[in-house]
Formats: structure tokens, C-alpha cells, sequence
């Protein structure tokens, strides 16, 4: 996130939390520097998603922070967006081990029966292939490549 968008978050934040601005000219002694503070925590995520993170307080009517927590707001709000980056990483994890295991079954092998030793050695040589993969180090050519080559020696 930019400054100026974490200018345009804050001023949405303070609009929809006034105690948060009032809380913060009575008890910062700069209020630019803590602002400045807040940013730092908040600007390696994305403005919308900061944003959605108020939407969806906003929608469940619930309170994020305590009375007396009001200066660890963009911690509560980097929880949230923590919790959703780790929620996405085991959702792509998952995807791409079913995905692992589709490509084991297409290729003739049964992932319900106990791996001998060669399937066993086989997968686990294709598995950090896979995530090589799924993080663009490699093409699926080379990957392809790879599995057949891996799969031969079965």
C-alpha cells in the first residue's frame, strides 16, 4: 500500500471509528509520527484488502478492538489479513497436493494402496518438482519431462 492510500484507509478508518481519531489526538503526542507508525505495519499489504478488512468488521457488527486497545488497531488489522494469507497458502497447498495426486492416479498408479518402495521413491523425487512448478521455477514442459522421466524408472 502507498502512503497516499494508507492516507485514504486511515481517513475511511477514522470516519467509521471516530473514538480511534479522537483516542489518538488526546493521547499521541505526534499524531503524524504514530500515523507514520501505522503505516509501516500496514504498507506490505494491499489497500483493498485493508479495506475489506474493515468491510467485514463492518458486516458482523462485532468489535475488533477493545476500549483500551485502540492504539494496537494495525495489529488487529494485520491479524486479520495474516490469517487470510495463511488461509490461502493452505488452500493452494491442498490444491496443489490434489492436484499431485490426480496426475499420480492419470498416470496408472493408485494412491489407496500401500506404496512399495519404487512408488514411494517416485513421489517423493516428483514432489519438489511439483512445487517448483506450482511456484513458476520450472514450465510445465520441464515438469512434464521430469514426472515421465521419474515414472520410467518405476
Amino acid at each position: 500500500m502507498t502512503r497516499e492510500e494508507f492516507n485514504q484507509f486511515a481517513k475511511r478508518l477514522f470516519a467509521e471509528y471516530p473514538s480511534i481519531h479522537g483516542w489518538l489526538k488526546y493521547n499521541s503526542p505526534d499524531m503524524a509520527a504514530t500515523l507514520g507508525h501505522w503505516f509501516r505495519i500496514l504498507e506490505s499489504y494491499a489497500y483493498a484488502d485493508c479495506n475489506s478488512v474493515l468491510d467485514r468488521w463492518q458486516k458482523t457488527s462485532s468489535e475488533p478492538f477493545g476500549s483500551y486497545s485502540k492504539d494496537h488497531v494495525p495489529y488487529a488489522i494485520r491479524a486479520v489479513l495474516d490469517r487470510d494469507r495463511d488461509r490461502a497458502r493452505a488452500k493452494a497447498k491442498q490444491q496443489r497436493e490434489a492436484e499431485l495426486r490426480r496426475q499420480v492416479r492419470d498416470a496408472g498408479f493408485s494412491l489407496t494402496r500401500r506404496f512399495d518402495k519404487s512408488m514411494k521413491e517416485a513421489y517423493e523425487q516428483l514432489r519438489p518438482y511439483r512445487l517448483q512448478l506450482d511456484d513458476g521455477e520450472i514450465s510445465q514442459v520441464e515438469y512434464q519431462r521430469m514426472m515421465d522421466s521419474i515414472l520410467e524408472g518405476v
